[in-house]
């Protein structure tokens, strides 16, 4: 498949739009990246954009349950790009998922809780994980899934979901 231009704002316009870049702007900018670059890989040029919007956010954002939501739905288009376009996996990319999404919920979320471990026979590794609970600092110190233990070729697609604490 040839990947133009045209490709990246028929796929990627309402997601960049939601961040307040439209496709005039999508396309004109390419035009000066590509110059800057010395590159006319509209992969590439999409990759630069996902990594502007993560530093933008950052500026842009105040609030920390905002700033979290962003860059879940920034990471999640970056994780169906590569997996659907770039036909890889990236479980990094799924750890920084779960990080924030952790993150996001202590924000978000006005009781205290503990995460519970799902899996989706993911994988041997992944399914003696499942149902275990964690404290959210000790799986954003190791998130346990989409680790190098993961051997799900398509990569790790396991998650926590948050349980409150009962007093």
């Amino acid at each position: 498949m040839t990947y133009s231009i045209d490709w990246l704002v028929q796929h990627y316009a309402p997601f960049f739009d939601s961040f307040g870049i439209d496709s005039r702007t999508l396309v004109s900018h390419f035009a000066e990246w590509k110059e800057k670059s010395n590159s006319d890989s509209v992969r590439d040029y999409l990759w630069y954009l996902f990594h502007v919007l993560l530093g933008e956010t950052k500026k842009q954002v105040t609030k920390a349950a905002d700033y979290h939501r962003n860059l879940h739905e920034i990471y999640l288009k970056m994780l169906e790009f590569r997996v659907s376009v770039e036909e890889q996996k990236d479980n990094q990319l799924v750890q920084l998922i779960i990080r924030n999404k952790i993150q996001q919920w202590q924000h978000e979320l006005p009781y205290p809780f503990h995460l519970q471990a799902i899996s989706l026979n993911c994988c041997p590794y992944c399914e003696r994980i499942n149902g275990q609970f964690f404290e959210p600092e000790q799986v954003i110190e190791d998130p346990y899934f989409a680790s190098a233990h993961c051997t799900n070729e398509q990569g790790c697609s396991c998650g926590y979901i948050p349980v409150k604490l009962e007093n």
